[in-house]
């Protein structure tokens, strides 16, 4: 099994979104997913103001809305300096992809086929 990312790597993933726009928010594990509203697609143009990592929990603060990840047990974050929206039937999707205006994304990845990342997205 991979070694679990420490709070100062999640963190140090995250940080480098503050001031970035949303281009698109995918979940790829549409189970992953527990609210229903404000939609994935929804938070396309907002910017992130902030984020914080607590025991494997994520907060990324936009500017009317906010997306608590629960990483669980084994989830990853992986910075893309570019990505390009995922598809389906492409092996080893991440089970949640955010696109950021500069072209790079960040990537919520799981090494099972089990997703138990969680996403909640609200209105702050």
């Amino acid at each position: 099994m991979a070694e679990l990312q420490s709070t100062r790597e999640i963190l140090s993933i995250l940080e480098r979104t503050v001031g970035e726009s949303i281009q698109q928010v995918q979940i790829l594990g549409i189970n992953s997913l527990k609210s229903v509203s404000p939609s994935p697609q929804d938070l396309a143009g907002s910017t992130i103001t902030n984020v914080t990592a607590s025991a494997r929990v994520v907060r990324i603060d936009l500017d009317r809305f906010f997306a608590t990840i629960d990483l669980q047990r084994t989830g990853r974050l992986i910075w893309r300096e570019t990505a390009e929206p995922a598809q389906i039937g492409h092996s080893s999707l991440p089970t949640v992809r955010v696109l950021l205006g500069s072209g790079s994304a960040v990537d919520f990845a799981e090494p099972a086929k089990t997703k138990r990342i969680s996403v909640v997205l609200g209105v702050s």
